[in-house]
């Protein structure tokens, strides 16, 4: 009874957890296609606008991001909160009925502290992207220095 009623406490974290997935997944895949766009010849005569659309898809992802960490965040603490249940966060929401959790980025929750988050890592591709489009726009006379 008691291995029974630790799985439960992950499913009472989760909430909504598989809805704010899908969507930090389709904002991320939004994110990838303005950036591939942008590295088309047809987005050459609409640049400013094929930038902006890239800025708002960057946006709209790292918001993605952060929905889905404050859900994170709980699983993560309930599963520091219960150690003892010998199950990993993926094998406590499996067994919870969440299969799909194997595919979630929930990073470490420990003593209040929340380590590793989904926002952390689209900060960092959105570094990356726009050092990019930076180094693209100086190289071809397109910004200013």
């Amino acid at each position: 009874m008691e291995g029974r009623r630790l799985c439960r406490r992950p499913a009472v974290a989760v909430q909504d957890t598989p809805d704010r997935w899908k969507a930090y997944e389709r904002e991320l895949k939004a994110l990838q296609a303005a950036y591939d766009y942008l590295r088309t010849p047809q987005a050459a005569p609409e640049w400013p606008a094929a930038i902006s659309r890239l800025v708002d898809a960057q946006q709209r992802a790292r918001a993605a991001a952060v929905a889905f960490d404050e859900r994170a965040r709980d699983i993560a603490a309930a599963h520091y909160k219960h150690l003892h249940a010998d199950l990993g966060q993926v094998q406590a929401l499996t067994k919870a009925g969440y299969p799909e959790a194997k595919d979630w980025h929930v990073g470490e929750g420990f003593g209040g502290y929340f380590s590793d988050s989904l926002k952390e890592s689209v900060d960092r591709l959105i570094e990356q992207l726009e050092a990019h489009v930076t180094k693209v726009a100086r190289l071809s006379g397109m910004g200013a220095g």
